[in-house]
């Protein structure tokens, strides 16, 4: 069986050198001594190393090097050592190195530094399937539930650092709105790095909207009488129409029980896709870089894609729920906090965000660096240059000034994933719905209880 945790040395030093190194953590106090040719520098005669720790699902599906990423980290290799482990989907390995992971945090040890997905924006990264039970399940994560971690004290409150040693990000760039999502009244603690939301797409040759008269609330849109506007409304799940989902001052559910029922029964509900043709709309998550990722189109939105009204589901607030869908936070326990940071610093940086294969790997979503993707920014992609044409662009701010409400995805989302698939195979009956709703709300209402 393939090994589910991989740790890669990323060090140029000798042969034998390498093979004697010992994997570190932070406070571990392991050191190497540094190579001859950097003896003439102010540096100490030896070097930590610090942990990357990994858990997104695209990296290890695409087998990304991060090797050519952290080459680009000052000191690395002259200051300092980086290694990574990339946390894969084998069970039980998976679960035996999460709970051994828990158990370092808990003795002030582990990774000195967390790039995660969060396997939000529709990716699903976090459903394992059975093949003899021909069913899917749900992985566990390294932080289920990202913003309680950040009340449990887990991550470095980042302000100072960002403040004093940010070279390479621009902070007043990064997305504020979605950058928020990562900050406690402690201050900043996790980077989010990508986002989605959830919108369907309008041939504009084919429709007209009129959108003076948007944002509204979701229950607006349902009763509308906009076609459009119904058509976009219906199979909205609970996450994107409630807009405080979780109430992690009572760990509790932000939704009644009636109201997660309701909005069941309501998703059942694709009457009005009968009105619109194959071809002239698509439901999607905006994926990485404004690329739609449920088609198989490659640049979905790109410069040469047709013109399309972009319709969200709004909230019950009257916005629209984006979902964080990868972050990188440092350890509270490391012992170098300023190496660390330039880590962060690196993979923060417009460059980075425009051209590293690594990034748009682990964004999982919308890159965080605001005017990437125009046609003045375009990224930098394998196929050559990708942006978004003028009439997408402007539709696309259309709808991130709507952004009120921004949230980390959690197993919760699965869970309703995996109540459909039980739904499926007991016959797909009314009662049946109504009963694995039922379960499911028990069983998200424990888990974030026990989060």
């Amino acid at each position: 069986m393939k090994k589910c945790v991989r740790k890669r040395l990323l060090t140029v030093l000798l042969a034998g050198l390498l093979l004697a190194l010992p994997f570190a953590g932070c406070g571990d106090g392991d050191f190497v001594p540094v190579p001859e040719s950097s003896q003439a520098e102010k540096i100490p005669e030896r070097m930590p190393i610090l942990t990357v720790w990994i858990d997104n699902a695209d990296l290890w599906l695409q087998n990304v090097n991060t090797d050519k990423l952290w080459e680009e980290v000052p000191g690395n290799q002259r200051e300092f050592i980086l290694q990574t482990e990339i946390l894969g989907n084998e069970e039980p390995e998976r679960g035996n190195r999460l709970s051994n992971l828990r158990v370092e945090l808990m003795a002030g040890k582990g990774p000195d530094i967390f790039l995660c997905s969060t396997g939000g924006g529709g990716s699903n990264s976090f459903m394992g399937y059975d093949e003899e039970k021909d069913a899917f399940y749900s992985l566990g994560r390294t932080f289920p539930f990202p913003e309680q971690a950040m009340r449990n004290h887990i991550f470095l409150t980042l302000d100072e650092y960002i403040q004093k040693q940010a070279n390479h990000m621009e902070w007043e760039k990064l997305d504020p709105v979605i950058m928020r999502a990562g900050r406690t009244e402690e201050g900043q603690q996790l980077l989010p790095m990508g986002y989605s939301m959830f919108i369907t797409l309008y041939d504009r040759s084919v429709y007209e909207l009129e959108q003076s008269q948007l944002p509204m609330t979701h229950r607006e849109m349902l009763d509308s009488g906009n076609p459009l506007l119904v058509n976009t409304a219906l199979g909205t799940d609970i996450w994107e129409v409630c807009s405080e989902p979780l109430d992690y001052e009572r760990d509790a559910l932000g939704f009644t029980e009636e109201e997660f029922l309701e909005n069941v029964m309501e998703s059942m509900d694709d009457s009005s896709s009968e009105d619109f043709p194959e071809g002239t709309y698509i439901n999607c998550w905006l994926g990485q870089y404004g690329e739609y990722n449920m088609t198989n189109k490659t640049n979905g939105l790109g410069d040469e894609a047709p013109e399309y009204w972009m319709v969200p589901r709004y909230n019950d607030a009257g916005g629209i729920t984006a979902e964080v869908t990868s972050y990188a936070a440092i350890n509270r326990n490391t012992s170098y906090p300023e190496y660390a940071f330039r880590v962060l610093d690196t993979l923060l940086a417009k460059s980075t965000q425009q051209n590293s294969k690594f990034y748009q790997a682990a964004v999982e979503g919308i890159p965080v660096y605001m005017d990437l993707g125009t046609r003045e920014e375009p990224v930098v992609k394998s196929g050559g240059q990708w942006y978004m044409g003028d009439w997408n662009r402007s539709q696309f701010e259309f709808l991130h000034g709507q952004i009120n409400s921004v949230h980390f995805s959690t197993p919760l989302k699965e869970q309703v994933s995996l109540m459909w698939q039980e739904y499926r195979q007991n016959g797909q009956t009314p009662e049946g719905l109504e009963k694995a709703a039922k379960k499911t709300y028990s069983t998200m209402q424990m888990m974030i209880g026990e989060s």
